[in-house]
């Protein structure tokens, strides 16, 4: 901690308490880091869709936190309800290829897991209704966080969980292009679909199993969440034109405003199936203008705050576990070492920890984004191959994308970054005489 004659500080703030906060939030607890949540909304209810977990996004969640993991395991669902090495199949109404792994996968509805998450967090982890408005980072000595309901809070070190608008990547980046996320052009009509109603329009096979079904600018993605009672389901269609309603990423639709954009009988007879009411989602991600660096200082970004894809390989979420992992090791090992309360060491420390983090993550983090947005794209049938739309290239393609994520092994990754902390922390000591 730092030194008395300062506000009284947190350890950690992290802003936002979606599911790479909560996760960082447990990970940091379970080795013994004091932490802080600010999260704008008045509580934990959040947009119902589902999410899903690889072979590496699962190998994450365990290397966190033993109570994520086991929140995790009750609330996953498997991707076929008999074949357990059965990952996704990809169809496009003809022809089908299917991904298989021997190793862990699972979807999940997100607010539950969400309400899971944070039965494991000690009292009074969360202060709701912390909208950040601005901060100020001192050489050293704590950073001042302001919100905008006229309240202040002190931390050593600030990580920004807070999503695809994130205002800590503002703070880090300034008026960068990367401040802002860019418009994938593919908006989704997202909703829970019942099993019964999964079996009818899809048919029994696909309906228990995950899979996506491509056409001609269109493609609808689905598997089974909260035990096999739902299918999360979305369809997704190109919109040229640029999204008029930004921040908004989502506005207020009908299904007769989908099907008007539809052509293909088959999408035709799914959407007509639907609510009356929808809700579009603009899909954006960081692809246009990465960041170039997902720290500065003691502040630093994780998840779709640092590197936002579209969900075409679905490892968004496996991702950001991924990252508040390295992040909770890194900080682990700065208050492990330090045992002098001299706040500029502390500064330093915690200044190369987040360093060492941002040039761990940022290769393989936005391979994700800029390969998802490709695969988006041969979802929708585009000509991306010589321009031309292959089967065997796409099949060839997807399967290697989904092999490298699969193949990101957690335990590397936090051993690398260890090692490079140590290397760069023995020569930061040498250099101030410590």
């Amino acid at each position: 901690m730092m030194a008395s004659s300062t506000p009284e500080s947190t350890p950690i703030a992290i802003i936002g308490a979606g599911i790479s906060g909560l996760i960082l939030a447990l990970a940091l607890h379970e080795r013994h880091i004091s932490f802080q949540i600010f999260e704008q909304s008045t509580n934990f209810n959040q947009f119902g869709a589902g999410l899903n977990l690889n072979p590496s996004g699962i190998r994450a969640v365990q290397a966190s936190s033993a109570a994520a993991f086991k929140t995790f395991e009750k609330v996953r669902t498997p991707h076929h309800p008999t074949n357990e090495d059965f990952y996704f199949a990809y169809t496009d109404g003809e022809r089908t290829f299917d991904l298989n792994t021997e190793e862990g996968k699972g979807g999940v509805k997100r607010s539950r897991w969400i309400e899971e998450l944070a039965k494991e967090l000690p009292a009074n982890a969360v202060q709701f209704g912390k909208r950040l408005r601005e901060l100020h980072m001192p050489q050293k000595g704590p950073i001042e966080l302001l919100f905008e309901d006229g309240t202040n809070a002190y931390a050593e070190a600030v990580i920004g969980c807070d999503g695809i608008k994130s205002k800590i990547r503002r703070s880090i980046v300034g008026a960068h292009p990367s401040a802002d996320p860019s418009f994938a052009h593919v908006v989704a009509y997202r909703s829970l679909m019942s099993k019964d109603d999964a079996r009818r329009l899809l048919g029994p096979a696909l309906a228990e199993c995950a899979h996506v079904c491509t056409s001609k600018g269109i493609f609808y993605v689905s598997y089974p969440i909260t035990g096999g009672t739902h299918n999360n389901f979305g369809i997704f269609t190109e919109h040229e034109s640029d999204w008029p309603h930004y921040p908004n990423m989502s506005i207020s639709s009908s299904k007769q405003e989908l099907l008007g954009r539809l052509e293909d009988r088959r999408f035709i007879e799914l959407a007509s199936s639907l609510t009356d009411d929808l809700d579009v989602w603009a899909i954006y991600d960081m692809a246009s203008s990465p960041l170039p660096t997902y720290s500065k200082g003691r502040l630093a970004v994780a998840g779709d705050a640092a590197h936002a894809s579209t969900p075409n390989l679905g490892a968004g979420a496996g991702f950001s576990i991924e990252d508040v992992t390295v992040l909770a090791e890194l900080l682990a090992e700065v208050y492990s070492t330090q045992s002098s309360s001299n706040d500029s060491v502390l500064c330093s420390r915690l200044t190369t920890a987040l360093e060492v983090y941002s040039d761990a993550r940022i290769s393989r983090t936005q391979w994700l984004v800029e390969r998802s947005r490709r695969l988006g794209m041969a979802n929708l049938g585009q000509p991306i191959w010589d321009g031309m739309w292959d089967w065997g290239k796409f099949r060839r393609d997807t399967v290697d994308s989904y092999h490298t994520v699969w193949n990101g092994h957690i335990n590397d990754m936090v051993a690398q970054a260890k090692e490079e902390f140590s290397r760069r922390l023995a020569k930061d000591d040498h250099c101030i005489g410590l």
